[in-house]
């Protein structure tokens, strides 16, 4: 019997290694030289593996209009990098950045007469901020995607200019320290050579890792790039082809390993270079230094053309199917929208505030038990629906909170439960690592319906420090947040915490721009 029930309303020793020390030559990835450093890891298996092969689509431009959208796109303005224009200068400003006959141009401008521009940076001797102003004899574009993404396949079609001094990139950045994977960097006096990079602040420490394929093929035609990020590797693809592999984990003899692998529990070597956060997708146009500067043959103005982009995320298993129930508690911020195949139970002290609009939908039984609250000027509707993923997708995350956030610790005979609380998860992933890199527990869960969910326990952890990086996802988002969190056993007393010793990363450049920053 499907019901709908008001029974009370109210108005998460390092070991350095290099490539070159292992066994096996084929898994390396050597770029000038060098091979990508790698740290010693245990582990048990590999962490937030997805074995879905299903994509979906989750963000597209096709860029049909006359104008950018700025709903999904951020203009970088002024000077965002490389304050002392070692390798590139350009002014970047959002004329430079237009929509026609169904492509994005990001256009690079010769300025006569020279721009003359401020902009400010850090001083680290100064602890503040400092201005420069110098002028520029070129003008260009640059964006950002406004939503941030992890895992996925992102796909762009580009023709890139060319002529000497221009550098186009296609890439994604982001996280609370240097995350970083460059799609492709190509610079147009070489402009056959195909270079990807990614770049990951691993202890404190920026460490890259890059590839280089050279001659082979004229970029200033269209091509289709596509890069694959999955937590166990990165694959970069031209026109469907498989350039490069950059795998996570290897094996003491340098195999990779990969979601697909049956592992036994034991050391394995993580790459230092792998990064690990939501990003935004950027692309952007730069102007060279140096010996490849543009030159009296250069033509100006050039565009770094982009005919679409889009990207997909695989879709968890949780996806096939609605939550059997939902549970919530404890909460004033109930998600606007609640769907379950069978039940909804919301009360003991349930608040939806003033201005909020909930609706609740669930297959047989919405329950408003005794403490479930509607305040004035609030709108609550429930009713009784079939539940199945296409009506479910849209469905927001609400992080509301957790036990130990950024820098907190938990008491083991206090706290010995990490909890966070959260509206619209269906599916959870988290890992926990020691500061030296080990993998110390690996969760993986559907939730339970509950908005209070109970990660992991930290009685059996040793004292110390752990960074904590978890995943909240249903079918249309995720919510990726990463926490330094102390463990202590002191016997209940107070304590007084030491701020972890991992060097922070200061931002030379402090960008005129629109971007926004993600504290994770």
């Amino acid at each position: 019997m499907k019901k709908i029930f008001f029974l009370f309303v109210l108005g998460c020793l390092i070991v350095n290694v290099s490539y070159s020390q292992l066994l096996q030559s084929n898994s390396q990835i050597i770029f000038g030289g060098n091979a990508c450093e790698t740290v010693s890891t245990f582990l048990t298996q590999i962490p937030g593996c997805n074995t879905n092969t299903a994509y979906n689509l989750v963000f597209e431009d096709n860029f049909d209009g006359s104008t950018l959208d700025e709903s999904k796109w951020l203009y970088s303005l002024g000077v965002v990098r490389d304050p002392y224009f070692t390798t590139n200068k350009q002014w970047l400003q959002s004329q430079n950045v237009s929509v026609s006959n169904g492509t994005l141009k990001l256009t690079a401008k010769k300025e006569v007469p020279a721009l003359n521009k401020t902009f400010s940076i850090w001083d680290p001797a100064a602890q503040g901020m400092t201005d420069i102003t110098s002028s520029y004899d070129y003008s260009s574009g640059e964006i950002w995607t406004k939503q941030l993404f992890k895992y996925g396949k992102y796909e762009a079609r580009c023709k890139l200019p060319s002529g000497v001094g221009f550098w186009s990139s296609f890439w994604n950045y982001g996280g609370s320290n240097w995350n970083e994977i460059d799609f492709f960097e190509i610079k147009s006096h070489d402009n056959d050579r195909f270079t990807c990079n990614t770049h990951h602040e691993f202890g404190g420490t920026e460490y890259p890792c890059g590839y280089d394929n050279d001659n082979y093929t004229d970029f200033s035609n269209w091509h289709t790039f596509t890069c694959i990020y999955e937590p166990d590797k990165i694959t970069w693809q031209i026109d469907g082809v498989t350039l490069r592999v950059l795998s996570k984990y290897t094996t003491t003899l340098g195999q990779s390993v990969s979601c697909s692998s049956n592992i036994a529990a034991g050391t394995y070597f993580l790459n230092k270079s792998f990064p690990d956060a939501t990003m935004a997708v950027c692309l952007g146009l730069g102007l060279e230094t140096g010996p490849n500067a543009p030159n009296a043959n250069t033509i100006f103005p050039n565009n770094f053309e982009i005919d679409y982009l889009r990207i997909y995320e695989k879709q968890n298993s949780v996806c096939q199917s609605c939550n059997e129930s939902l549970v919530y508690d404890n909460t004033s911020n109930l998600p606007t929208l609640s769907k379950a195949q069978s039940t909804i139970v919301a009360g003991t002290n349930v608040t939806e505030v003033t201005g909020q609009n909930v609706t609740m939908t669930a297959g047989e039984v919405v329950a408003l038990i005794p403490g479930f609250t509607v305040q004035n000027g609030a709108t609550f509707q429930a009713s009784i629906d079939a539940c199945n993923n296409s009506n479910y997708s849209g469905i927001p995350i609400n992080f509301i909170g957790s036990n130990a956030d950024q820098n907190s610790a938990l008491v083991k005979c206090v706290t010995p439960v990490y909890i966070i609380q959260a509206n619209g998860v269906q599916f959870y992933s988290c890992q926990v690592y020691d500061l030296m890199g080990n993998l110390v527990a690996n969760i993986t869960n559907v939730g339970n319906g509950s908005n209070h969910i109970s990660l992991f326990n930290i009685s059996s952890y040793a004292v110390g420090w752990y960074i904590v990086k978890f995943d909240l996802m249903n079918c249309s988002q995720t919510d990726h947040r990463e926490y330094n969190i102390y463990v202590s056993s002191a016997g209940c007393k107070s304590l007084s915490i030491q701020q972890p010793n991992i060097q922070e990363r200061s931002e030379l450049v402090s960008p005129n721009t629109d971007l926004e920053t993600e504290f994770l």
